[in-house]
């Protein structure tokens, strides 16, 4: 139940963002080098925005 309510609320903050661009990454240099990367996040995410309004332009990532 507890996982059904984070999700939703994710979805809901997501639409109400409007974020124009969320990625999720896997790292797959872990298979390749697995001794150089002990405590490297296996997955990473971003969010990318830009928005024009009549007093400029904003972005973020």
């Amino acid at each position: 139940m507890r996982k059904l309510f984070v999700l939703a609320a994710l979805l809901a903050i997501v639409c109400q963002g409007k974020a124009q661009n969320v990625q999720l990454h896997y790292d797959f240099g872990g298979a390749l080098y697995d001794k150089d990367l002990h405590g490297r996040p296996v997955l990473t995410s971003t969010v990318e925005m830009f928005k024009a309004d009549k007093w400029g332009s904003t972005y973020f990532f």
